[in-house]
């Protein structure tokens, strides 16, 4: 992994960039004076970068149209997405054969908000085993005035190393939703809420039926993975340790101090390893009647509460994430 990755490019052109001077700090004594108004899991509330980009742009503040509306939307989304990756600089790096596994999780199952809220940084960056994307941020977002919660994906093309094309996808947490039926939810508001100040809603429709719901669907089962109860990261298998950097004192207030290099995390090596170990081999002993190594895929499940007898016994609907089935640490020794 190089210091030119995409995400570190991205970052440094905003920081190159005049627009945003003194942009870091503002927000480092925002947060100081208001982060209890929001979740933890929040690094800034929505309505915050929405305020920062039209700073940066005051062009935007003069027109109130769907095509600026848009954009402000797009543009402060990628803000969200560098200046909440920027404290941690996590990239977490798949596998490719586990990517490829983990990928083929069911399109049609369930967002598991309360798992999705346990990301392991306000913002994380996740490349892509594809030659789609370098990679994308999924960002956890906070919408203050609803009091509504969303994971923010910002894909980003690489464009041979120049400056990267942003993609950006907003998906909504309040209840657990399939991909589909979260982005349909979510362009269904947004088209009333044009509607109702009399904006043409024509752009957004055409926005939202251009957004590719398998790639969706793939990087929601790859941020699943990462916040499941044992993914493996960097070798160990255990639950991600969430990152949220507290403000240091300085002599005139509070800083975030940000790494000096992105932390590259590998996941699900073992689990890569073990799939191309079963793929390699010519010849499965047919008296081994144990079913290959294979990632079970990310599905929900039923759960029965109470006695059976008991009026009050009901069921509740648990996330279970991609899980490697047969899986060999060595020879004789099973994993999963």
């Amino acid at each position: 992994m190089k210091k030119d990755d995409a995400p570190v490019r991205l970052l440094q052109s905003i920081n190159k960039n005049k627009k945003f001077s003194g942009l870091w700090r503002s927000i480092d004594e925002y947060r100081d004076r208001e982060r209890n108004n929001w979740p933890a899991w929040c690094f800034l509330p929505l309505n915050v970068w929405h305020i920062l980009m039209v700073m940066a742009e005051p062009k935007f503040a003069q027109k109130n149209d769907s095509v600026t509306l848009g954009t402000i939307n797009s543009f402060s989304a990628v803000l969200a997405a560098i200046g909440s990756w920027r404290p941690t600089q996590d990239i977490f790096v798949f596998d490719n054969e586990a990517f490829e596994a983990i990928a083929k999780s069911d399109i049609d199952a369930k967002i598991s908000v309360e798992n999705i809220l346990h990301l392991p940084a306000w913002s994380i960056y996740i490349k892509w085993g594809k030659r789609d994307y370098d990679g994308f941020f999924a960002t956890l977002i906070y919408e203050a005035g609803e009091s509504k919660k969303y994971l923010d994906l910002v894909f980003l093309y690489d464009n041979d190393y120049n400056f990267p094309k942003p993609n950006f996808v907003r998906i909504p947490l309040q209840k657990s939703l399939s991909v589909y039926e979260a982005i349909n939810s979510y362009k269904q508001e947004n088209i009333k809420k044009q509607q109702k100040i009399g904006i043409n809603s024509a752009l957004t429709e055409e926005y939202f039926d251009e957004i590719n719901v398998n790639d969706v669907a793939v990087a929601v089962s790859l941020i699943l993975y990462i916040c499941s109860e044992s993914p493996e990261i960097d070798g160990i298998t255990a639950t991600a340790t969430i990152n949220h950097p507290r403000s240091q004192k300085i002599k005139n207030g509070w800083r975030i101090f940000p790494p000096e290099n992105p932390k590259i995390h590998v996941v699900a090596e073992k689990i890569g390893y073990n799939l191309r170990k079963y793929k390699s081999k010519t010849q499965i002993e047919l008296s081994n009647q144990k079913m290959p190594p294979h990632i079970r895929r990310g599905h929900f499940t039923r759960y029965w509460y109470g006695p059976r007898s008991s009026p009050h016994r009901c069921y509740d609907f648990r996330w279970i994430p991609p899980l490697p089935i047969n899986m060999l640490e060595d020879e004789g020794t099973e994993e999963g």
